[in-house]
């Protein structure tokens, strides 16, 4: 009975809520897009992310590589990812397009409660060039993760893993655009005395979204839109996470991802709540996808 169960856990991957919601939200921006005049295009990066898509999808026209289901879940991931990415993008400008209350000073406010001072902190980091550059690499760089590790997993046959990792990643967006449409925020840096800390470039759209001046979303060159929560908070803990149980593997993601939610912050522009509330949010979307698994393991072990 224990060896079904694990089976199951590990081999099968579920009829998930994934591509469902896919399509959900594939809705929702065509109809929004269409009512009220959006524009959206395909930036560089999208059209060299397709083209290597389309050109890895090739490999399934050979018998050799079709029939392995490592190929074809890595494949099939890969493909899910870069359509959820951006879908979610899009869904992401258009809740900013609302132009809800900003919620900066109470956030503000919190951070001063839990003894927080970003300006102080900021102004650290960059009078440590080392230190900056160490976070600024684990910030940016730490992101190429969302690739490397469905390629690992499937590659290397956890399918069950792949899943959960696409449902971690997929849902963690949405709760956060859900999350910041009531609660929009600009950063911590608006308040600082002294612009050099933060460069306030890299969320130049924002604004023009909030106004109606800004109409065209270019995937691919898209930039931050949420402040609260830390969607790389939460990335950071699901990377680590789908490592779990892999030796070295694991604990070099856990140091890495670690170093990730430290620099949020400072690199990111990020309130300290904000990254409060996205690991809250990561360890819930984690205990509600474990609770799902349990159910299918209970169900697999009874219909034995």
């Amino acid at each position: 009975m224990k060896n079904i169960a694990i089976w199951v856990t590990r081999y099968l991957p579920p009829p998930g809520p994934t591509i469902p919601a896919l399509l959900l939200v594939a809705s929702i921006d065509s109809v929004w897009c269409l009512v009220c005049g959006w524009k959206v295009e395909a930036g560089p990066m999208l059209k060299f992310l397709l083209t290597c898509s389309a050109a890895l999808s090739c490999l399934l026209l050979v018998p050799r590589y079709r029939q392995d289901g490592r190929v074809r879940n890595t494949l099939s991931s890969l493909m899910v990812l870069a359509v959820g990415m951006a879908l979610t993008v899009i869904l992401s400008c258009l809740v900013v397009s609302t132009n809800a209350p900003l919620a900066d000073a109470q956030l503000f406010a919190m951070d001063r409660l839990l003894g927080f001072d970003w300006e102080l902190s900021a102004h650290w980091v960059r009078q440590h060039p080392n230190i900056h550059t160490l976070f600024y690499f684990a910030y940016w760089g730490g992101l190429t993760q969302i690739w490397l590790i469905p390629i690992f997993l499937g590659m290397t046959g956890r399918s069950g893993r792949t899943d959960e990792f696409l449902f971690l990643v997929f849902f963690g967006v949405l709760l956060t655009i859900a999350i910041s449409a009531p609660f929009p925020a600009l950063g911590p840096w608006q308040f600082s005395t002294d612009p050099f800390p933060f460069d306030p470039a890299m969320l130049s759209d924002y604004p023009a979204l909030r106004d109606g001046s800004l109409r065209l979303i270019v995937l691919g060159r898209t930039q931050g839109l949420v402040s609260m929560p830390s969607y790389h908070t939460m990335l950071a803990l699901f990377f680590a996470y789908s490592l779990r149980g892999m030796g070295p593997l694991f604990i070099m993601a856990a140091a890495l991802n670690a170093l990730m939610i430290v620099a949020t912050p400072m690199i990111g522009g990020h309130y300290l709540v904000d990254v409060i509330a996205g690991a809250l949010c990561a360890a819930a979307l984690i205990a509600g996808y474990r609770h799902r698994a349990s159910i299918r393991v209970t169900a697999a072990l009874s219909a034995t």
